[in-house]
């Protein structure tokens, strides 16, 4: 049957994950919880000098993500958070040195503050015990990119937008079209969707 439901799987771990789908058929859209009186958050804009080499690993970043579908220019957005990049180094490497990779964020901390905390959903160790009893195949899958299977609605989306050098080198804020680690909620949004599906 695995076969029957090939279409969900990723072919390369680079892909893009497909948009989560309701009982009918409908992308799965997330609207973040704001605070009663939010006030939109906005960093400042960068002053990192062209031509560094954090100015052009951001550069690169935005390409990649703008190709991606994964962001999208807007120059009328109230909110703008500062773009972070953070050193990724191998399970069993020390933390120091040259990084294995890195990888790019958004700073959410002032927008998190705007954001209202929900609690996460989380089955009793023992009902899920029982669902999973007298089963005789089980298979274990990750979730790639898991928070860019959701779309975020459109105020969301703006609430998450993050400071990017554009191709002439401006500094233009991006709005970030899917669900954004480091969001306040992303994982209780997530865990509440996979909860309901299993």
């Amino acid at each position: 049957r695995i076969y029957e439901f090939s279409a969900v799987f990723a072919k390369n771990s680079n892909e893009l994950p497909k948009p989560m789908l309701d009982d009918n058929g409908e992308e799965v859209i997330i609207n973040l919880k704001f605070r009663d009186g939010y006030i939109p958050f906005k960093a400042p804009r960068p002053n990192l000098r062209a031509g560094s080499a954090k100015f052009k690993l951001l550069t690169a970043f935005r390409k990649d993500y703008e190709t991606r579908g994964l962001i999208k220019a807007d120059y009328t957005c109230s909110w703008a958070n500062r773009p972070h990049l953070v050193a990724k180094f191998a399970e069993d490497a020390h933390r120091v040195g040259t990084p294995d990779n890195i990888k790019f964020t958004g700073d959410l901390t002032g927008t998190n503050k705007q954001i209202e905390l929900i609690p996460a959903t989380h089955g009793t160790i023992q009902e899920e015990l029982d669902r999973t009893a007298e089963h005789r195949w089980y298979i274990s899958a990750d979730a790639m990119s898991a928070y860019w299977s959701f779309r975020l609605g459109n105020t969301s989306s703006e609430a998450c937008a993050i400071w990017l050098p554009d191709d002439h080198g401006h500094w233009v804020k991006y709005r970030v079209l899917r669900m954004q680690m480091g969001a306040k909620n992303s994982s209780s949004h997530m865990q509440r969707y996979y909860f309901y599906v299993c």
